[in-house]
């Protein structure tokens, strides 16, 4: 009788392990909604960033006077070129006024969509504390994947490959180790900290 009570604990405590396990894989693979804020046009008019979502969107945090923002923008402008109708781009400006934002636009010769984060609303949602940052939307409103700091040209082009469903995310166990790629799923401050991941080919 004894073996009996100890075989169905050690079966009730096996059940309960792996239904714990179940619910944390459910936790960890939940989708994390992109955090709402308000941000300005250049003209003036305010925004909210839920109102953008509807097709993959791309955001990017940046400012004039920050070199690595600089570096990675004209691989952004040849993506906007490519993909404008398939994706949202919505670069926003955390300088301090619109004229140095114009007039480094002008200069360039860029055409992407960018706005002001006038009240800081921006990195004070997200958690930032340097830029430039780049998140992954889908058309849901779901966080996919981010970056801290300047996407090389190929980044870039995952950027839109994930975005567009052709690579999926792996997130894998533990974080990834020292040697993952440079690039993050981006939990902000709302889930966890972040965690090094994986891509590969979505399969057909």
């Amino acid at each position: 009788m004894k073996k009996l009570i100890c075989a169905l604990l050690a079966l009730i405590l096996m059940l309960g392990a792996f239904a714990l396990c179940e619910t944390q894989e459910a936790e960890e693979e939940a989708p994390i909604p992109a955090p709402d804020f308000v941000f300005e046009t250049l003209e003036g008019e305010e925004i909210h960033f839920s109102d953008l979502v509807g097709k993959p969107l791309l955001l990017n945090i940046w400012a004039t006077w920050c070199p690595p923002c600089r570096e990675e923008l004209p691989s952004f402008q040849k993506a906007y070129d490519k993909y404008a109708e398939e994706i949202t781009f919505v670069f926003v400006s955390v300088d301090d006024g619109k004229e140095e934002v114009e007039e480094f636009l002008t200069e360039n010769g860029y055409t992407f969509p960018v706005y002001l984060d006038s009240g800081s609303n921006c990195l004070i949602t997200y958690g930032i504390s340097s830029i430039p940052v780049t998140v992954l939307v889908d058309a849901e409103g779901n966080i996919r994947a981010g970056q801290i700091g300047a996407l090389s040209e190929d980044l870039v082009g995952l950027c839109m490959a994930i975005l567009l469903g052709d690579m999926e995310v792996l997130r894998p166990a533990g974080g990834g180790g020292a040697d993952a790629p440079l690039f993050f799923i981006y939990l902000s401050r709302f889930r966890a900290d972040m965690e090094r991941c994986t891509t590969r080919k979505k399969p057909s």
